[in-house]
């Protein structure tokens, strides 16, 4: 992967990419062809499922990792664009 694109918290020993590729290409597969809107929210909400997961009884702690997270997720999606965009063309995607 190229670095620059890499994910904050993807380092090597945390990260199987086998795995991550194969879960990719399988969401992208049921996400394919539908409305932009409906994929929007599907991404949302299953992110939103994974920020809820994080808990801790202590609630400015919970929201402070909670926002984090989110930070975290939105940086690794920004990296990620260019990579996705040379794909999409690369493979007759449309812009």
């Amino acid at each position: 992967m190229v670095e620059s694109l890499k994910s904050p918290w993807a380092d090597e020993k945390n990260l199987d990419i086998e795995l991550f590729d194969n879960l990719a290409l399988k969401i992208g597969g049921l996400l394919a062809g539908q409305p932009s809107g409906t994929v929007g929210a599907v991404l949302a909400d299953v992110v939103a499922t994974w920020i809820s997961g994080h808990c801790y009884s202590n609630p400015e702690a919970q929201e402070k990792l909670r926002d984090d997270l989110l930070a975290l997720h939105i940086t690794t999606v920004r990296r990620l664009i260019p990579l996705n965009e040379i794909i999409g063309l690369e493979f007759g995607g449309s812009q």
